[in-house]
């Protein structure tokens, strides 16, 4: 969690680089609250590469600072870009197995057939993006350009959910959380009661038959 004296500063900062920018206390207790999740590091390094290569000459918002730390995160995690995932998917390696000689007392035949280690994926993002079109079987080669703009295409969206989780606030994901537990929660409850609900008509229907 970013300190209040690092919020300070980083706020001086920004003053200085934009002499017309007025930050008041309410200002300050502002980013106190939506900017104390990133660590001292991760906030120094966000507004520092703002003020350096922002496109615009207004001083950063609070959105502008969490999407530039979210972008920082994915570097440091080395987020494969939508290319670079597409040639990993070219490259891997699909499942192969290979004979191997053994001791006939292990197998009479002499040999094995063993399992090849499997492709070691640069990240899960790229794994689960390539699953989901069908890898190993993916790409088939049929249309490799379609199969590229596809994957692609797929991939960004992933890559920009998983910039935006990375970038949420934690009260913000607290309270998902917390509701799609409670909707779970709610959904097997329903569930339960329709099965009971179910049974007695069941046993109904079967006691009125032996009458």
């Amino acid at each position: 969690m970013a300190e209040l004296k690092t919020l300070a500063n980083m706020l001086k900062e920004i003053r200085a680089a934009y002499p017309t920018w007025k930050a008041s206390e309410d200002t300050a207790r502002v980013w106190a609250v939506y900017l104390n999740d990133l660590d001292d590091d991760l906030l120094v390094a966000s507004v520092r590469k703002f003020i350096s290569s922002a496109e615009h000459a207004f001083p950063p918002s609070i959105p502008e600072i969490r999407a530039i730390a979210g972008q920082l995160v994915a570097e440091v995690n080395l987020l494969p870009s939508a290319l670079e995932a597409w040639g990993e998917v070219c490259r891997a390696k699909k499942p192969s197995r290979t004979f191997m000689h053994c001791d006939p007392g292990i197998d009479p035949r002499g040999w094995l057939m063993v399992d090849d280690p499997p492709h070691a994926w640069s990240h899960p993002l790229v794994k689960t993006c390539a699953q989901r079109f069908g890898w190993p079987r993916f790409p088939s080669g049929e249309n490799e350009t379609a199969d590229r703009a596809h994957f692609m295409r797929a991939y960004e969206e992933m890559l920009k959910n998983e910039t935006a989780r990375e970038n949420r606030l934690p009260q913000i994901s607290q309270y998902i959380e917390s509701q799609r537990a409670q909707l779970a929660e709610d959904r097997r409850a329903a569930l339960e009661t329709g099965e009971e609900r179910e049974i007695q008509g069941q046993l109904s229907s079967l006691a009125r038959r032996m009458r």
